[in-house]
């Protein structure tokens, strides 16, 4: 993925005229990262969790744009921090329990706070991509959560599993 798609699938769900705090879980090597970081505004803070320690020291971001890394397993590691939005690009399929794990991270969230989410569009998983959730499921999943409103953002093609789209939760 270019970085240009991943800039397309996520800047209508963010913010950017306030500085702000947000989290990148499962952040890798930062792709989606550096795209938050050009959709935010001057002294916003981006907090990058991945438990790949040499993934997160090759991020690069903008530089008006404060980083910080935590080697940590987003999943099971709490990050007790208060947020104005979390992305989870490409990593929510990674949780096999996704009701209870969005539960236990909307409460890092300030009250006007979002959630940006980018998956595959689809809802059979394989050993890559273990539980996926397409958009449909999302819609029933984001009201079980109790969130007001999820929002289709940005949809594009995928070489793996047809499609993959961005979604904002509040």
């Amino acid at each position: 993925m270019q970085i240009e798609t991943a800039v397309d699938l996520i800047k209508e769900g963010v913010m950017s005229s306030s500085q702000q705090t947000w989290a990148d879980l499962g952040a890798g090597q930062g792709m989606f990262t550096k795209a938050l970081s050009t959709c935010l505004s001057a002294g916003s803070t981006i907090y990058a969790v991945d438990k790949d320690g040499a993934a997160l020291r090759s991020i690069t971001i903008e530089p008006t744009i404060t980083l910080h890394t935590f080697q940590k397993d987003f999943v099971k590691d709490a990050l007790d921090l208060p947020l104005d939005g979390i992305l989870m690009a490409n990593a929510l399929h990674f949780v096999e329990n996704q009701l209870a794990f969005i539960q236990r991270i909307r409460k890092n969230l300030k009250p006007a706070a979002r959630i940006i989410l980018v998956e595959y569009n689809t809802d059979h998983g394989n050993r890559w991509v273990p539980y996926p959730m397409s958009y449909s499921t999302l819609q029933t999943f984001s009201r079980e959560a109790g969130f007001a409103s999820v929002e289709l953002l940005h949809e594009v093609p995928s070489a793996y599993q047809g499609s993959i789209y961005s979604a904002l939760l509040r």
